[in-house]
């Protein structure tokens, strides 16, 4: 029990908002030129810490979020975390512009 508790004191659990996520991705991508698949990859990276969680979804529906994202960048970022949130909250629809936004598990309602 010592341990656990030092290392709760030395690795505390942090928080990070969804909105920072797609931040950090638009910088990874936009400014530092990385391609989107490996932008994916270091956010699912850091979203694998242990001491790490998004605030606004479950860390799974992130992760599942960015996966949706990471194949051809056809399904935005922002709009893959959208969905994921959507998800988790239960709301069974998502009104959009966006033709290629997701629509697993949830009614998608193109304006």
């Amino acid at each position: 029990m010592f341990w656990f508790a030092i290392s709760r004191l030395i690795r505390p659990t942090m928080a990070i908002p969804v909105v920072a996520l797609a931040e950090t991705e638009y910088v990874l991508t936009r400014l530092y030129g990385l391609e989107n698949a490996a932008a994916v990859d270091v956010l699912v990276a850091l979203l694998g810490r242990t001491n790490l969680r998004p605030l606004e979804i479950q860390k799974g529906l992130a992760v599942e979020a960015l996966l949706l994202s990471r194949p051809s960048g056809r399904v935005s970022f922002a709009d893959a975390l959208i969905w994921a949130a959507a998800r988790g909250s239960g709301a069974g629809r998502v009104f959009t512009f966006d033709e290629p936004f997701p629509a697993m598990e949830i009614e998608r309602q193109l304006l």
